[in-house]
């Protein structure tokens, strides 16, 4: 589902993909309902059979600090079993990477997730179709 999604698929890596297969829930919820402007969690839900982490739930929560910086923490997975070392950016690196983000930055995949992912997930399955029908006619052709 995720590699429908440009900015996300340039992020995904193989390993990525062994994880997004485990998936059983992806939310984004608002820390606060009376403060849902100080900031929000990402929710990310595996079953039991994922090879990758034995927690079956990791969160990401952004929370907006006094001076406009966000502070970012994640769950730290316990790994199932070494991992092989990936070079260079991954999902899973950023979703389980804890930061200070300092007042006038952003993060912009956290951005992208809140606002175009979770606000408009017909968006995604509809990009995802419509990738599907042009390899359909490519292949045809």
């Amino acid at each position: 589902m995720f590699a429908a999604d440009t900015l996300l698929a340039q992020l995904l890596t193989r390993r990525d993909s062994v994880l997004m297969s485990h998936v059983v829930r992806f939310d984004c919820e608002p820390l606060s309902l009376q403060e849902c402007h100080r900031g929000f969690r990402l929710i990310l839900e595996l079953d039991s059979a994922n090879p990758l982490f034995q927690d079956s739930t990791l969160t990401k929560e952004f929370r907006v600090d006094a001076n406009g910086g966000c502070d970012v923490r994640a769950t730290q997975p316990t790994w199932r079993r070494t991992a092989e070392s990936e070079h260079g950016p991954s999902f899973i690196g950023w979703f389980t990477r804890s930061e200070t983000i300092p007042s006038g930055e952003r993060d912009e995949l956290a951005e992208h997730l809140k606002a175009d992912v979770f606000a408009n997930p017909l968006n995604l399955l509809l990009t995802r179709e419509k990738a599907r029908i042009a390899k359909r006619e490519a292949n045809a052709a």
